[in-house]
């Protein structure tokens, strides 16, 4: 139970772990065999939670756990492995290699209130709002979970939304957490050196401000919103119009608009459409919307 907090300042990562009943591997399957299946997927994540030093809060709707863990990658560390788990269907005949059972994961991190065995404050809603938000298979995190990771674990997240969440003020900064396709880097001595492969810094400069990207700020939103870390003044830019991460040395842009982002660099000029990515290296101007050509309102960059 949470009554007593080795945490004197209570600062934890409140996880909530959904094994949805209504995913499609269930849905031509009997009732008792569902719950079944579910009771068992549960078991699995339990196991997880335990061995990466977790505790559960408790089940919600007999197929949702809430858990705390003592850091960042303690939580993260167990969702992955909870998720490779399910993925494997061995705790289970009823699955096989095209039906699997996974589960949608939210995190968030910050302080907590620990009352009766239970956990209260803004993270523990914020935690339970991203994990709505989830897809099955999906581990989304928040901004303060994100920076509390060390590096060998924030190169395998990325940025995906900016979204409102009841009760708070200013919209939430989601990441995603990538698991699957390759093995998970957990020493942080070779998040290191994959670190000092790439760029240290990337300056974005708009009329007469300046952004810096690195170590410490690792993504950026760029549009036409009040609520983008750089506010482009174009009714051409969409409100969010793109992403910039950092991912493994490198600064990628992503984007997620209407009408296109344009990347002029020593290479040419480059198009991108909703959802693809380029990478920024050198110098270069960025425009969205429209091309360099056609518009005064430039973003210029420099990755060093």
């Amino acid at each position: 139970m949470a009554g007593k907090s080795k945490n004197p300042k209570n600062i934890l990562a409140v996880t909530f772990i959904k094994i949805d009943r209504n995913q499609k591997v269930l849905q031509d399957l009997d009732m008792k065999t569902t719950l079944q299946l579910v009771k068992a997927a549960m078991k699995v994540v339990r196991e997880e939670i335990k061995s990466h030093d977790g505790t559960e809060i408790k089940t919600i709707s007999g197929d949702t756990l809430m858990c705390s863990f003592p850091n960042a990658n303690s939580a993260v560390q167990a969702a992955f492995r909870g998720q490779e788990q399910l993925r494997s269907g061995k705790f289970s005949k009823e699955l096989t290699a095209d039906k699997k059972i996974l589960a949608s994961i939210g995190i968030s991190h910050g302080r907590v209130l620990l009352e009766g065995g239970d956990l209260f404050g803004q993270v523990v809603n914020v935690a339970s709002r991203i994990m709505t938000e989830a897809k099955v298979g999906q581990i989304l995190l928040d901004a303060g979970l994100f920076n509390s990771l060390p590096p060998s674990m924030k190169v395998r997240a990325r940025f995906v939304d900016r979204m409102p969440a009841k009760g708070i003020s200013k919209p939430l900064d989601v990441y995603e957490f990538t698991w699957e396709g390759e093995d998970v880097i957990t020493h942080a001595k070779e998040g290191a050196v994959e670190q000092d492969q790439g760029h240290k810094r990337c300056t974005l400069q708009y009329r007469d401000r300046n952004l810096v990207l690195d170590a410490e700020k690792t993504s950026a939103v760029l549009g036409r919103g009040a609520d983008a870390d750089l506010v482009i003044n174009d009714e051409n830019a969409s409100r969010l119009h793109l992403k910039i991460d950092y991912r493994r040395g490198k600064y990628v842009v992503t984007d997620e608009s209407r009408n296109g982002t344009w990347i002029e660099s020593g290479k040419g000029v480059t198009q991108l459409q909703r959802k693809e990515t380029h990478v920024l290296t050198g110098k270069g101007r960025i425009s969205l919307g429209m091309p360099p050509t056609a518009t005064k309102e430039i973003v210029m960059y420099e990755c060093v």
